[in-house]
């Protein structure tokens, strides 16, 4: 039965179009008009424009450099940088960056063409994880979709396998002198190459602390892992101007990039937190230390938001600490509570405790007076509970324990429990302090 032209519709052919071998191949039933109109719709759908954009967690400049080692690899520069003319009549910015103490490279940045391909690629920066990242975009031909793909896979393996940064001592710099936070950290390597360990010099009990809490965790931190210890740490280097503690952070940064650990040097406190966030990248890659200059210099005044971090150091004649260390004419130390509404008792009198982790649950004094708002000795391997006024009506709980007791300084492990009147303190790595 014959149909009309309506009831029969069109005839739409379809085929996948695959670049195999050196013949084309055309489907058993199709005739050679409609495979001229697939390959057609093909190469229009190719010929149009789209937008490819990777983001990689890295600093941009370490991002720039793998790029620029991809394009050397898959089009075969025989130098370090690109020939003239590689990027075309628009040639991108060149920014010279450090790869090590004494060296430095040019590596692409902006928009750029690259042989073969319609468009351009262009270098920026994206906000990842809260830092900031190396950003590829690409404005292309479909056509060419799969070669910037592969140049992205190409930065992943290398980022993945020829870190610029993992293991080295590095300084940096997120504001600028008025406080302002850089578009750009500023980035130098550290040369330890010249740092002698020999040169330390200080007191016998405060050089046995010091090796024993920095220098041996960052020169065994594979053993510290295979054992169950936590890695992470925070040591509080204290004293007046020349007593050595600039000079054990040296010695400190010249064992770390000899052991392969990442050590990041921060001039001041109120950037520790970016910091932070830059060193999470290199956690596993074994460890980062970071340092710390003069942390004091930004804990005085008035409490603040920024005041409030955890495990901030301040002057002890502000009311707004939690506790001072005093120590009385006969030498001893003692934990002072200050800020009204704390208050500190010991975990259990008697006896010490293994570590931090032993310190379970902040008991309830409620019935016995309290806890005491007087000094309470600080004694080797002790722990300690606090109990402060948290401004809601319900209170914080935390814990410390007195690891050493030297002539000048504690070295403390601590923990702090924010959840509103929950006395549980139990942790699964010490923080130290």
């Amino acid at each position: 039965m014959a149909k009309t032209l309506d009831q029969a519709g069109k005839e739409v052919s379809v085929a996948q179009v695959v670049n195999y071998g050196e013949q084309i191949t055309i489907p058993e039933k199709m005739t050679i008009p409609k495979a001229i109109e697939v390959l057609k719709a093909r190469y229009e759908y190719l010929q149009t424009e789209m937008v490819v954009s990777e983001e990689f967690d890295v600093f941009p400049w370490e991002g720039g450099l793998a790029l620029m080692k991809a394009l050397q690899r898959k089009y075969g520069w025989a130098q370090a940088v690109p020939i003239p003319g590689f990027f075309g009549p628009t040639p991108p910015q060149m920014v010279t960056i450090d790869v090590s103490p004494t060296e430095k490279i040019d590596i692409p940045w902006g928009r750029f063409a690259i042989p073969g391909v319609k468009g351009h690629l262009q270098t920026g920066t994206a906000m990842i994880k809260g830092r900031i990242g190396f950003q590829l975009q690409a404005k292309i031909l479909r056509n060419d979709e799969e070669v910037v793909k592969g140049i992205a896979a190409d930065i992943r393996h290398i980022l993945a396998t020829e870190s610029l940064y993992a293991g080295q001592a590095i300084k940096i710099k997120f504001n600028d002198d008025d406080g302002n936070q850089l578009g750009i950290p500023e980035l130098a390597f550290i040369d330890t190459s010249g740092i002698k360990p020999e040169q330390l010099i200080l007191s016998a009990d405060v050089l046995d602390s010091v090796e024993t809490n920095l220098f041996t965790p960052i020169t065994r931190v594979p053993d510290l892992r295979a054992n169950g210890i936590p890695v992470k740490r925070g040591i509080l280097l204290g004293g007046t101007y020349g007593t050595g503690k600039t000079l054990a952070a040296s010695v400190a940064s010249r064992l770390a990039v000899e052991s392969g650990v990442m050590f990041l040097y921060v001039g001041k406190a109120d950037e520790l937190a970016e910091a932070v966030k830059f060193a999470q990248r290199y956690v596993k890659e074994p460890a980062v230390v970071i340092f710390c200059e003069d942390v004091d210099r930004e804990t005085d005044g008035d409490r603040s938001v920024e005041l409030d971090e955890l495990g901030r150091v301040g002057n002890a004649g502000s009311p707004d600490i939690d506790f001072f260390v005093d120590r009385d004419g006969n030498g001893d130390l003692f934990l002072t509570p200050v800020r009204a509404g704390t208050g500190v008792e010991y975990y259990d009198e008697e006896d010490p405790v293994q570590d931090l982790t032993s310190i379970d649950f902040a008991p309830d004094l409620s019935g016995a007076g309290g806890y005491r708002t007087s000094p309470i000795q600080a004694l080797p391997g002790f722990g300690y509970v606090f109990e402060m006024d948290g401004g809601d009506g319900f209170p914080r709980y935390g814990a410390v324990r007195v690891q050493h007791v030297g002539s000048t300084f504690l070295i403390l492990d601590w923990a702090y429990q924010p959840d509103p009147g929950n006395p549980e303190l139990i942790v699964r790595a010490a923080a130290r302090r």
